[in-house]
């Protein structure tokens, strides 16, 4: 698609947001605020198409990321739903939701649980050659020292994948939101516990000169999520 066609599309969405709008006496805002209920006049019919409209984007707001469809498509039966059942101040609120979904930022949304992964994959490669390093030594309390930074290292990684998991699950932009501000909590405690954590520095400083670098990994990858999830 060309520049002039992509300005010509952004164009065509806003002038049928506007009219959605218009019909509905929604004003819908990317910056949240409180929907208005829709006058009496407004019909299920012109809801229907107002949705139909929000649900013909889907495909594009989704992309390949099956997760981010389900999760659309969940919110748009919601809505359908509150449309049958004759309540359209609830429905209203719904398409609301599910218009700021698909107008959010979606790298945050589908990248976060990978991140954290991805950091501690590489990590793990590292601190598993360290690993067969000190049981392969024979010595117990080597083997010991294996097993409880392995136990540590672990515990890092499912503490902030569980609270990444809930943003990423997160049916509206109100519990992303939510969702956001318990994981960012979950990595200034991490932050704050890498530099001092013993199991960390005896990775990073192992007498075997095996490169580890485990508070660098974690803590590039903690300022990467922070951007994003600030942003949510």
């Amino acid at each position: 698609m060309s520049e002039a066609e992509a300005d010509g599309s952004d164009k065509t969405q806003q002038a049928r947001d506007a009219w959605v709008e218009h019909v509905l006496g929604v004003k819908f805002s990317k910056a949240g605020g409180v929907a208005l209920p829709p006058p009496p006049q407004a019909n299920a019919a012109a809801v229907k198409r107002m949705l139909a409209a929000l649900v013909g984007r889907i495909p594009a707001a989704a992309g390949t990321d099956t997760a981010r469809r389900a999760m659309l498509l969940k919110i748009a039966n919601a809505t359908n739903d509150s449309i049958k059942a004759g309540n359209l101040v609830a429905a209203a609120q719904a398409m609301k939701d599910l218009k700021a979904e698909m107008d959010g930022p979606v790298l945050a949304r589908t990248a976060v649980t990978q991140v954290w992964m991805d950091a501690k994959e590489a990590l793990d490669t590292r601190l598993s050659a360290l690993y067969a390093k000190l049981r392969g030594m024979k010595i117990p309390v080597l083997g010991q020292v294996a097993t409880d930074m392995e136990r540590v290292f672990e515990n890092y990684r499912v503490g902030l994948v569980a609270a990444l998991m809930d943003y990423d699950q997160a049916p509206t932009s109100d519990a992303r939101r939510k969702a956001a501000a318990k994981a960012l909590g979950v990595i200034a405690t991490y932050k704050v516990r890498l530099p001092a954590d013993k199991h960390v520095i005896g990775a990073d400083s192992n007498p075997f000169g095996l490169p580890v670098a485990a508070q660098q990994t974690l803590t590039r990858a903690l300022d990467t999520l922070s951007q994003h999830l600030t942003l949510a």
